[in-house]
């Protein structure tokens, strides 16, 4: 069983607590099942060499879509964004459903834009999929269809590590279609003042209609997020998946609610810090939902609304443990806002990286 550990050790004859975080070249939750999330074996732009092979640095988006259309040909691919470039977007890319066992690594700086239209930037339905230290810049949400900037369909075992997601059309990041074995962790999401409606951020489980293709899917891990400036909703919303939020920061004042538990949710939240929100969780009043989370294991400062599964109508009670199928030690609830953001740490603590794009500077 694969194992993330952001391990707590106590010295007390010192009185000394180190904060240790886990292994950044290694996937965990629920993508480290199934057999696991490797992408291409290269987790880091340091471990290529001149012995790798398919290694890709586009610089435009034709070139980026022609590396990813590779994958669907050879046995592994890596595609490294170097430091400090932009790719600009204007008609999106995809990861095909027959690609499998990628790596998109950016050096400091990458990032993926998309100023202008709503057809997103990248939509992975593969199998064996890392995204990780990209900077994913939609051109503003506003109340139309269009595309995320990053969206997982139909894809399976895919892990999104240490990126940045901001101003998607429609949401930021979007996980359906049966989608599963996904793990989004040490994530950054917020909305700038491009920004000016459906400010919703993350969706799992695009339809109440899709229940056939989603019940038995949609297991995702998020883990060490944080929603931020502007983000109204959705942090998830989710319809029939079976997911698990650990450790993230929900520090989004004026929003709506923070997660909610739509037709056939199975959520577990634990762990996490609700900071200046409304409703930390919710379900619409939503007849047939499932939901564990309660006071005694989440951290609350000037929040209010409903705070636990408790305060729902029509929760039906747990039937999903995710400590049940993977191994996981939560960061103590009272420290996940100095962990995850990086800003200020508590005595005696050891600096993360804090989420969103920020490896390998």
């Amino acid at each position: 069983m694969r194992t993330f550990c952001l391990i707590l050790c106590c010295i007390v004859a010192g009185f000394v607590t180190t904060a240790q975080a886990q292994d950044l070249n290694k996937s965990f939750g629920w993508a480290s099942l199934n057999g696991g999330t490797t992408g291409s074996g290269i987790l880091s732009p340091s471990e290529v060499t001149a012995e790798t092979p398919n290694v890709h640095y586009p610089t435009t988006e034709a070139e980026f879509q022609a590396a990813l259309n590779t994958a669907r040909k050879v046995s592994a691919t890596t595609i490294i964004i170097k430091k400090g470039i932009t790719i600009n977007f204007t008609e999106g890319t995809k990861v095909d459903s027959k690609a499998k066992n990628i790596s998109i690594l950016g050096e400091p700086g990458a990032r993926f834009l998309n100023s202008e239209g709503d057809n997103g930037i990248l939509n992975i339905k593969g199998h064996n999929v890392i995204v990780r230290n990209i900077i994913f810049a939609g051109p503003g949400a506003i109340d139309v269809d269009g595309d995320d900037p990053l969206s997982i369909e139909g894809a399976t075992n895919v892990w999104i590590d240490h990126c940045t997601l901001y101003d998607g059309r429609d949401g930021n990041l979007d996980i359906k279609g049966g989608a599963n074995y996904v793990t989004i962790s040490w994530c950054k999401f917020y909305y700038s003042e491009l920004s000016t409606g459906h400010k919703y951020s993350n969706l799992i489980g695009h339809s109440d209609k899709n229940g056939a293709m989603d019940k038995d899917a949609l297991k995702v891990t998020f883990a060490l997020n944080w929603w931020g400036d502007n983000v109204r909703e959705r942090m998830p919303r989710v319809r029939f998946g079976s997911v698990h939020c650990v450790n993230n920061l929900y520090r989004a004042p004026g929003n709506n609610y923070c997660i909610r538990a739509g037709l056939e949710a199975n959520i577990y939240a634990d762990h996490n810090a609700f900071i200046d929100v409304k409703d930390p969780i919710s379900n619409n009043k939503n007849d047939i939902c499932y939901v564990t989370m309660n006071e005694a294991n989440n951290y609350y400062r000037n929040a209010k609304g409903s705070l636990s599964a408790a305060q729902l109508k029509n929760n039906h009670g747990a039937l999903f443990n995710p400590y049940d199928f993977y191994e996981y030690t939560p960061v103590p609830m009272e420290l996940v806002e100095a962990v995850v953001t990086n800003e200020s740490v508590a005595e005696g603590y050891t600096k993360t990286t804090g989420a969103g794009a920020t490896l390998w500077q």
